[in-house]
């Protein structure tokens, strides 16, 4: 694959990001195909990531959360401007919550924020759980009503300006790092605040549990995607069979029925028969011995014979991408095999010949498969798939092969990742890392 095949046909050409942590602005383009950022910590690749993901994914509540001034998005030919200074009357609303909030708690800072007409809910939320977690005597019920109203608020303030922008015709796949979705989780879900006293999950803290669950790694979906893909193959094939049937009796009325291929490939023959169900086929066991003996003189037989095999190519693009992922796969596990029948129509995990269950696999594995499972068999479009750090739970030889098996899926439009790795790019995406420091405009 060259350099040449990497176009972006996404939509999303460009992010400006103003104000990124209070002292950082970038303008970032995305002229290819494959765009991946190199830092160091602390500068932001990240919350690019989740700023990105968020308004494509228009995920307000997570986007409010998330420290920026204002960002301009380029889509298709329209640019898209958010900004998170509010305006005058939403400012006014938040001081007085504020001030509700600060008899019990030093939000001081806040009141200061909110005369610029910006608040950081992060800090606010953090601020009332480290309090509440330091006082258990404190009764949270109405102070986190009135956080969740401030929430509201900005959310609603974003959008009415989200709602704006065009949605793109592609889906996105966003993966964090996976230390990350822990990390998440355990902040929004502390079996501390369960109890009836202390519910600090809030209606907000809920939908950040359901949007990383979107991304968690289970093995029951990889089941799932697999399944429906082996009855969709099984299902279109009897389809097909029908539809063919009708064909058949139409070129008999019509005098039609003739074949000049000299060679049929009975392999693929088999493969049908076997995928509709010999029970469809009256005197299976005779037409076997006749397909066997390949008796070229039949016109009818060699006919219907190629009738059976053009089913087979039908359904070729959906077998190649089962074969596919066999194949990718297969190129993560150690001393394991994933196998695909296309006859029988199964896939299996082994181990040194003996049939394992998917969930006994590594979770380094299990990440992987289940990421391949997304991208290569449950993907209807082609998407903008965004990753962070994926080095974090891949070998070295790993890293050098993990986004290239991704993007050869030709399910990618636009490829976006960060890194500390150089491995990662240690393949034919060379041309395609960039430092973050590159789309500095203000060094501030």
């Amino acid at each position: 694959m060259d350099k040449q095949v990497m176009i972006n046909r996404s939509g999303l050409k460009s992010i400006v990001i103003q104000g990124l942590f209070e002292k950082y602005d970038y303008k970032i383009n995305f002229e290819n195909g494959v765009k991946i950022l190199l830092s160091e910590n602390g500068y932001g690749k990240t919350t690019v990531l989740n700023i990105i993901n968020s308004i494509l994914e228009r995920n307000v509540n997570y986007l409010a959360d998330l420290d920026f001034k204002s960002v301009d998005l380029a889509i298709n030919d329209k640019t898209y401007h958010i900004s998170k200074i509010l305006n005058k009357d939403d400012a006014s609303m938040i001081e007085e919550y504020l001030k509700h909030l600060d008899g019990m708690y030093d939000v001081g800072f806040f009141l200061k924020e909110i005369k610029q007409r910006k608040i950081n809910i992060k800090k606010l939320k953090y601020l009332i759980y480290n309090r509440t977690e330091q006082n258990r005597r404190i009764y949270p019920r109405r102070l986190i009503d009135y956080v969740d109203k401030i929430n509201d608020i900005v959310a609603d303030y974003l959008y009415k300006q989200i709602e704006k922008i065009e949605k793109i015709n592609f889906k996105v796949l966003f993966y964090p790092t996976y230390r990350r979705v822990e990390a998440a989780l355990e902040e929004v879900v502390d079996s501390d605040f369960f109890d009836e006293e202390h519910r600090f999950l809030t209606r907000r803290n809920l939908r950040y549990r359901n949007s990383y669950r979107r991304i968690e790694f289970g093995m029951d979906d990889v089941k799932h995607i697999i399944q429906n893909k082996l009855n969709e193959i099984k299902n279109e094939a009897n389809e097909l069979y029908v539809n063919m049937s009708s064909e058949i009796i139409n070129d008999l009325i019509d005098d039609k029925v003739k074949c000049d291929k000299k060679d049929i490939d009975i392999d693929k023959v088999k493969i049908v028969i076997k995928r509709i169900g010999e029970s469809r086929i009256k005197h299976y066991d005779k037409l076997e011995n006749i397909i066997n003996t390949q008796d070229k003189k039949n016109e009818f037989l060699t006919y219907y014979l190629d009738k059976l095999s053009g089913i087979y190519d039908k359904q070729k693009a959906l077998d190649l991408r089962l074969s596919n992922f066999e194949k990718v796969c297969n190129k993560y596990l150690i001393k394991k095999q994933i196998q695909y029948d296309d006859t029988l129509l199964s896939m299996k995990v082994l181990d040194d010949e003996r049939e394992i269950d998917f969930d006994s696999l590594s979770s380094g594995e299990k990440q992987i498969i289940s990421i391949f499972a997304k991208v290569y068999l449950d993907m209807d479009a082609k998407c903008i798939f965004i990753i962070d750090e994926p080095e974090l739970s891949l070998s070295v030889e790993w890293q050098r092969t993990f986004l290239q098996d991704i993007y050869e899926s030709n399910n990618i439009e636009l490829l976006l990742a960060t890194t500390h790795s150089p491995f990662i790019y240690d393949n034919i995406f060379e041309d395609y890392i960039v430092d973050l420091e590159k789309y500095r405009v203000n060094n501030g």
